[in-house]
């Protein structure tokens, strides 16, 4: 929690205020948020909400023209606002960023290998995250977003009114999602958990089930295949090794490449599971 509002105090545009929502916890973070408020952090205790009512109860509240929103289990880079409305003033209302899943191999293994210049769809893994969106206030309210099953980022890459709207992911905009998972019997669950999550969101908002890239879920033979067979997972063990040894996280190929398809092999078994009603 400490690092989160550090980094989000210390960025180069200040934001106006800062709106943290505690659910009711009990490990201290309460205290520490508190130790803020002579800096602008309001804490806001609303027990038992659940991630999405929190984001709406701290988007009301706020005063400024323009959301960002992010997650105590992360840290910003000191540009987030900066980077973020310069591209508002290029004519884009909502702004995403590259998550980077770190606290261990078995959360890092989740990383998908992404385009080095800012991209303006919604793809698989690389689409807007609560971890770090930047909104313009109106935006938000037009689309009326309710973040069905608490999962906002499904939510906002099936959205049809938001693919009316100017969007832009921006990968020099990395927010650091540090949340250890232990173990691969934990990273399979958690991907099995987010499959049949999916396909639940897509079902619910289509009324049916529907695959493709069009409504926000790329699953290809092509992309699947390249999963299977490990050929993702060395590309993506190359493109994010760099990262991988800032963070302290030792892993060789071989270790990603396995825990990756653990991650696939749970995130397949949920999409299954979901379609065939298990």
């Amino acid at each position: 929690m400490r690092r989160c509002i550090e980094a989000i105090l210390a960025q180069t545009l200040k934001p106006i205020e800062v709106i943290i929502v505690d659910a009711g916890s009990t490990d201290g973070s309460q205290n520490i948020i508190r130790e803020y408020a002579d800096r602008g952090v309001k804490l806001v205790v609303s027990k038992g909400c659940i991630y999405s009512e929190g984001e709406k109860l701290a988007s009301d509240l706020a005063q400024g023209e323009f959301l960002a929103i992010t997650n105590a289990d992360c840290y910003v880079p000191p540009n987030w606002l900066e980077c973020s409305y310069m591209w508002y003033t290029k004519g884009y209302d909502v702004v995403g960023v590259l998550r980077c899943n770190t606290g261990d191999i078995y959360n890092f293994a989740w990383n998908t290998l992404h385009d080095d210049k800012p991209w303006t769809t919604q793809r698989e893994g690389l689409g807007l995250s609560s971890d770090g969106i930047f909104i313009l206030r109106q935006t938000r309210e037009d689309l009326n977003l309710k973040n069905l099953f608490n999962s906002p980022d499904v939510e906002t890459a099936l959205s049809s009114p938001l693919k009316q709207r100017h969007v832009i992911i921006d990968p020099d905009i990395m927010i650091i999602h540090d949340h250890p998972l232990g173990g691969a019997t934990n990273c399979f669950r958690k991907s099995m958990a987010y499959g049949r999550l999916h396909v639940g969101m897509i079902k619910k908002i289509h009324k049916r089930m529907v695959l493709g890239e069009s409504v926000g879920i790329t699953l290809s033979i092509r992309g699947l295949g390249g999963d299977l067979l490990g050929i993702n997972a060395i590309k993506g063990y190359k493109q994010w090794k760099p990262l991988m040894d800032r963070v302290g996280i030792h892993a060789n190929c071989l270790q990603f490449v396995i825990v990756r398809m653990v991650h696939k092999m749970g995130q397949l078994t949920g999409i299954l599971m979901a379609v065939i009603g298990v």
